[in-house]
């Protein structure tokens, strides 16, 4: 049986997806490693037992990209905790919804004074970090909350749960 060409699978594509994890050869991930844009298959190729040999190959494809794309430049941020509200079981997150602990939501003034506070020790980009809970912190909210940051603070990024493509605009 043929396996499809990594840059046509589509992660709806759960077959494919899994034959592409379950690679055992070097050489698909070498392939894969040199094309120069990637898709969902590339990454289950990487993520495979054939990458196992080639790691180092992996880690100086990984390092050009990154410096191609971003340079050779750090920035670091300070985050400010919005919500640690979540409806989420993310094994990984201290914010997960199984988790036994006091949960509780900014409003955007106490979200200017915890940036404001970050600032001063002179961290000039602000990462608003929330759960994923959109009943507690809405897309309007995290949108005012920056409006009124950016006059402020170098930067604001935010790490949101997943949201529509309309939300995103």
């Amino acid at each position: 049986e043929m396996i499809s060409a990594p840059e046509m699978i589509r992660l709806t594509d759960e077959k494919g997806f899994r034959d592409l994890l379950d690679n055992t050869e070097p050489d698909r991930v070498r392939a894969s490693l040199r094309r120069s844009r990637k898709g969902p298959g590339d990454l289950a190729l990487l993520l495979s037992p054939g990458a196992d040999g080639i790691l180092e190959d992996i880690a100086q494809a990984a390092f050009a990209a990154t410096s191609a794309r971003f340079g050779r430049t750090v920035q670091l941020y300070g985050p400010v905790y919005v919500s640690n509200h979540c409806t989420g079981d993310c094994p990984y997150c201290g914010f997960r919804k199984d988790l036994q602990v006091r949960r509780r939501a900014m409003n955007v003034d106490e979200i200017i004074r915890e940036a404001d506070l970050v600032m001063r020790t002179g961290l000039k980009h602000i990462l608003l970090v929330c759960g994923d809970d959109p009943k507690k912190i809405s897309v309007d909210f995290l949108a005012e909350a920056v409006r009124r940051l950016k006059e402020r603070a170098s930067s604001v990024s935010v790490e949101v749960p997943a949201l529509s493509q309309e939300d995103y605009r």
